[in-house]
C-alpha cells in the first residue's frame, strides 16, 4: 500500500500506522463524520484534487483510496 495513504490516515485518525492494512475499513477506526471529512480533506490537500460526493461515499477501505488515487493518476 502506498506509504502516503497510511501516513495521512494514521495522522488524521490518530492511529498507529503499523495497524493499517489495505483491508482496513475507515469506519472500523472509530471515526465519525467529522473525522472522515478531515481524512478526505487531507487527501485533497496533499494530492491536489477534490472528491465528488459519489466517489467519497464509495470509499470503504484504504485499498479503495489507493485504487481511486491510481485510477485518477494521483499515485
Amino acid at each position: 500500500m502506498h506509504a502516503k495513504i497510511v501516513e495521512i490516515v494514521a495522522k488524521e485518525l490518530n492511529v498507529a500506522a503499523n495497524t493499517l492494512t489495505p483491508a482496513t475499513k475507515l469506519r472500523d477506526l472509530s471515526t465519525d463524520e467529522l473525522d472522515l471529512n478531515n481524512v478526505f480533506m487531507a487527501f485533497e490537500d496533499h494530492f491536489e484534487f477534490e472528491w465528488t460526493t459519489d466517489d467519497a461515499e464509495a470509499i470503504v477501505t484504504l485499498q479503495d483510496i489507493e485504487s481511486y488515487l491510481q485510477r485518477n493518476g494521483k499515485i
